[in-house]
């Protein structure tokens, strides 16, 4: 039951983290400090914080990375060694300590749901 209600608000989290556009622009330099301009599409970063009480666990820090196209959601920091692992049907790592408490998410194909 736990995963199946929570798999839904973790498509919901993914979808809003994939929609955050979050792209740097060229370096521009000068001869007396060198400059770089980002552009970060803060709407979006405010809409993923908006739903992040939606989830069972508030306290956890997320990481993505662009080119495996896979979110990382752990519960812990540092984030814990995983002593066992499920692979659930929609392509979510559920990691689980030595206790069997779930320590973290691995979203697959983060940025297709």
């Amino acid at each position: 039951m736990f995963l199946k209600t929570t798999s839904s608000q973790i498509k919901k989290f993914s979808t809003l983290l994939n929609e955050c556009d979050h792209t740097l622009s060229e370096w521009y330099f000068n001869k007396e400090t060198t400059m770089a301009l980002a552009s970060i599409n803060i709407e979006q970063y405010v809409k993923v914080a908006a739903n992040a009480n939606l989830l069972p666990k508030r306290d956890f820090y997320l990481s993505y990375d662009a080119e495996a196209d896979i979110a990382y959601i752990n519960f812990h920091n540092p984030a814990r060694a995983a002593d066992d692992s499920e692979l659930t049907d929609d392509d979510v790592i559920i990691r689980y300590d030595k206790d069997e408490e779930i320590i973290g998410l691995t979203i697959l194909h983060a940025s297709k749901r």
